[in-house]
């Protein structure tokens, strides 16, 4: 998302003890939301900190022609369908951005409000869509 990461000191996970899992414990839309500044908040929350594939591996200059021969690799090789993740959560993102009980309340309390989120979010999830090789119905 946001090409600027700064280390804020805030613990944003935890791991309780006894256990083999992080739970989240910051929720940058907890308090007050501000949709015009999610990517602001991508680096506060455990589940969006950390670069999902395709990641780094998609950034940079020749990123997208990375991507691109990976895929065209993959498909001469394999009649099998083939996938390709970006993240792009809607409704899970809010949760990671709000706390669930809090944006299950925005969305049945706050329909308009929840709408702009989500408007936002989704401009978000297309641009960062820009450089996925076959987005629009194939590879070639």
């Amino acid at each position: 998302m946001g090409a600027a990461f700064q280390i804020t000191r805030r613990v944003i996970a935890r791991m309780p003890q006894n256990v083999w899992y992080f739970e989240q414990a910051h929720y940058p839309f907890l308090e007050q939301d501000d949709p015009d500044h999610i990517e602001d908040a991508v680096p506060e929350c455990m589940w969006t900190a950390v670069a999902s594939r395709p990641g780094l591996l998609a950034q940079g200059l020749r990123g997208a022609q990375v991507l691109r021969e990976g895929a065209r690799r993959l498909r001469q090789q394999t009649d099998r369908a083939i996938i390709g993740l970006f993240g792009g959560n809607l409704l899970e993102f809010g949760q990671f951005l709000y706390r669930n009980d809090n944006f299950f309340m925005l969305l049945a309390g706050e329909p308009e409000r929840a709408h702009r989120f989500l408007d936002k979010l989704l401009e978000i999830h297309l641009r960062n869509l820009g450089p996925v090789p076959g987005r629009r119905g194939g590879l070639d």
